[in-house]
C-alpha cells in the first residue's frame, strides 16, 4: 500500500547523525572556556533546541566567572561551532544505522524532501558534506533561519513553505526528540518518531503522541505505508 504523503522533512541531529552527545560536549567545553558555571545535568532539557536558545538561557540563568562582560549568545554559538566541528573532524561523522538507505528510499517515494535542523548552517553543511548529502534535499531550514526554534512550529512551517506545499498537501516529519515532535505536530504534520534518543516506551508516552513510532529505519517504510 503506498503512503499518503507528498513531502518528507528530516531532522538531522538524532535522526541522520548521532551527534547529540557531541553537541553537549561542545556546549560544555564552550561554557568552561568562556567562564560560565553550568551543571552538566542541565543539558538533558536542551535537546532539540537551537544553540542560540541554549546559550541565551545559560547567559540569563547561570553564573559568569570570566573576565569582562559575558559573551553574547551569538558569540557563544560561533565558539561552540568551532569546538563541535573540531571534534567531528577528529572523530568522524557517522550516520545512524539505516538512515542513508531510508533517505535513498525516500528519493523515489516522496515528491519533495527537506532537512530541518536546530543546528546552525555551518554545522549543517559540514555534516551533510561529510555524509554526501549536500545536494540530497530540495530545501534546508537551519537554526539560522528561524526566530522561534523547536518546539515552536515555525521550523516545519518554514519547511513546508520552502518546498512550495499547498495547504492540502500532506507532510511527514522524521524526528527523535520531544521538542521536535511537538514542533512537527503543531505545524499539522504527521510524525515518524525514531527511537534513537528515546526508548520506544518513552516515545509512546509523549503527549501529543507521534503518528508512527519505530525502533529503526528498517521498519520505517512499512510503518508509514501501513503494511
Amino acid at each position: 500500500m503506498p503512503h499518503p504523503y507528498d513531502a518528507i522533512h528530516f531532522d538531522m541531529d538524532g535522526v541522520i547523525v548521532d551527534t547529540e552527545p557531541t553537541h553537549v560536549r561542545a556546549e560544555i567545553q564552550t561554557c568552561q572556556d568562556s567562564g560560565f558555571v553550568v551543571d552538566e545535568s542541565q543539558w538533558g532539557g536542551f535537546k532539540g533546541r537551537t544553540a542560540v536558545d541554549i546559550f541565551t538561557h545559560i547567559r540569563e540563568n547561570f553564573d559568569y566567572g570570566g573576565p569582562g562582560s559575558p559573551p553574547k549568545p551569538g558569540e557563544l554559538v560561533e565558539l561552540k561551532t568551532d569546538v563541535f566541528i573540531d571534534i567531528l573532524s577528529a572523530e568522524g561523522v557517522i550516520a545512524i544505522e539505516g538512515v542513508l538507505e531510508f533517505i535513498e528510499w525516500s528519493r523515489g517515494n516522496f515528491k519533495k524532501r527537506s532537512l530541518v535542523t536546530s543546528s546552525n548552517r555551518r554545522t549543517q553543511r559540514f555534516i551533510c558534506q561529510a555524509l554526501g548529502l549536500d545536494v540530497e534535499f530540495d530545501h534546508v531550514v537551519t537554526g539560522n533561519d528561524v526566530s522561534n526554534g523547536k518546539p515552536h512550529p515555525e521550523p516545519y512551517l518554514l519547511s513546508r513553505s520552502g518546498l512550495g506545499l499547498r495547504a492540502n498537501d500532506k507532510s511527514l516529519v522524521v524526528e527523535d526528540s520531544y521538542s521536535g515532535v511537538q514542533s512537527a505536530l503543531s505545524a499539522e504534520t504527521d510524525v515518524l518518531a525514531i527511537a534513537t534518543s528515546h526508548t520506544l516506551q518513552e516515545l509512546r508516552d509523549f503527549q501529543p503522541t507521534p503518528t508512527y513510532i519505530v525502533d529503526s529505519f528498517v521498519h520505517a517504510p512499512a510503518a508509514i505505508s501501513h503494511e
